[in-house]
């Protein structure tokens, strides 16, 4: 039960074999599968739950790298020295002053908590071993709860959840428990812009770096398709051994671009390339203790189950970078909830009207509100769901994108040159990594799932009509083309 999860709390409870530590007033306990790492400084306690990886030493193990850090003179120094790590992680930081928690860039590790600051931990789920969930009173949070859009997605909205009680501590933000508090502590700095060459040599040299750390504790595998992202990945990873495939589903032919590009690709650097059937994995057809253990449990991917005896590499965090939802210039809470797929849910709306109040200090700091959208409310929510779901099979899903200087070379460049459908980023560090291989750097990409829509795209871009359509479409709630 509760693979790989945490929980952080003064109530009394059993967890037969976890591993467990006092920290302070608080008893913390670690699944017995889960990394666990702790070092006492002169003046502060630092404890690490899950796996950091570093790009410029890929040798050092958790240990090590925490044990670089019992130097700290702060926990704002703490924050910083992490993010040249990548990983799915939490901090824990006690002090005479402060006992402060915070998880990984793009909030890989989940973290929820009661209203309370009493019990902190992976899922409501466990949580629940130590204090009361309770059940929204208010009419528009109950209503969206209970509703089949919600039982379709099985996500939580921006920081809240089924229970009125319990929230999700999203990316970029840390929790002041003595305080009571959850705290934004980035962006804090104005993001310089970077010159394009230079970002695409840094960013490949830390993707090398970080697949190289994480190879060297696991075997792993890595999913490679049509797109700039995944083609990264594979292009860093060429001098380690590792497993590539591609999950090939109903809807593709053989001759779709996810299968061809990354046969093409793969045969040119003699690398084995597996096309597997994709299959959907029932929450029914698993281990049951899983449905136990996630809140409100979804379909399962093929290769969570066919790697895992793997550490699975993927990519998706780098579309923080990517410019996905455009170029609105003031969207609404409510165009939000439509764009994401939401409809006129009023709650899904409200909530995020909430979250667009933190605009200003994007604006300030030289964030585009649309890319910490991505970064906050996709990444932080959906994408970390999946890597909860992956660790509740007992499989590590790392993404050597999750890495909050890595990202911020991607935001350094402006928006135009780092577009979904058309990065020039993304090609450029293409380029540094095949050193120059013109084969490669000719290859097409492939960004969706539907060939024909993604073409239309692609023209209305190179026409310059592609964001007065999505913003007039946008605001009269008919896009077709997304």
């Amino acid at each position: 039960m509760h693979k790989n999860q945490f929980l952080l709390t003064t109530q009394p409870i059993d967890l037969p074999d976890w591993k467990v530590c006092k920290v302070e007033e608080y008893k913390l306990f670690v699944h017995p599968e889960m990394s666990f790492s702790q070092v006492q400084g002169k003046d502060c306690n630092i404890y690490l739950v899950g796996d950091v990886f570093s790009w410029k030493d890929p040798h050092l193990k958790n240990e090590d790298i925490l044990g670089l850090m019992v130097g700290v003179s702060s926990f704002e120094e703490l924050i910083s020295q992490s993010d040249k790590l990548c990983g799915n992680f939490v901090f824990i930081y006690s002090d005479s002053n402060a006992l402060k928690l915070f998880h990984d860039c793009g909030g890989q590790y989940e973290v929820f908590y009661d209203s309370e600051f009493g019990c902190i931990g992976s899922q409501a789920k466990l949580l629940k071993k130590a204090c009361q969930l309770h059940c929204h009173t208010a009419k528009d949070p109950r209503e969206y709860y209970d509703s089949a859009v919600f039982f379709s997605k099985k996500l939580f909205i921006g920081e809240s959840t089924a229970w009125e009680n319990i929230h999700h501590l999203l990316p970029n933000h840390y929790l002041d428990i003595r305080n009571k508090k959850r705290v934004r502590f980035f962006p804090m700095a104005s993001i310089k812009e970077n010159e394009l060459n230079s970002v695409a040599e840094k960013v490949a040299a830390m993707l090398k770096g970080f697949i190289r750390a994480i190879s060297l504790r696991s075997p792993v595998a890595i999913g490679v398709t049509g797109g700039f992202d995944s083609r990264l990945l594979f292009l860093a990873s060429l001098d380690i051994d590792a497993a590539y495939y591609v999950l090939q589903g109903v809807h593709m032919d053989n001759n779709h671009p996810d299968i061809q590009l990354p046969q093409k690709l793969t045969k040119h650097y003699g690398k084995e390339f597996h096309v597997l059937e994709d299959a959907i994995v029932q929450p029914d057809d698993v281990d049951e203790s899983y449905k136990l253990s996630i809140d409100f449990p979804r379909n399962l991917s093929y290769s969570l189950v066919h790697f895992s005896n793997h550490y699975l590499i993927n990519g998706g965090i780098s579309e923080v970078g990517r410019n996905c939802y455009g170029y609105f210039k003031r969207a609404s809470g409510a165009d939000i909830a439509y764009l994401l797929g939401y409809g006129k849910d009023s709650f899904v709306g409200s909530e995020y009207d909430r979250w667009l109040k933190a605009d200003d200090s994007f604006k300030e700091f030289g964030c585009n509100y649309l890319d910490m959208l991505y970064w906050e409310e996709r990444v932080g929510v959906w994408q970390a769901k999946a890597s909860s779901e992956a660790y509740a099979l007992g499989t590590k899903v790392f993404v050597p994108f999750n890495c909050r200087d890595l990202i911020l070379e991607l935001l350094s460049v402006d928006r135009k040159l780092r577009d979904y459908h058309l990065s020039e980023l993304h090609k450029r560090i293409t380029d540094v990594l095949a050193e120059g291989d013109t084969s490669i750097t000719k290859l097409g990409y492939f960004s969706g799932n539907n060939p024909s829509k993604v073409r239309k795209i692609v023209a209305l871009k190179r026409l310059g009509l592609y964001n007065i359509y999505r913003s007039f479409a946008l605001k009269n709630r008919s896009l077709g083309i997304n």
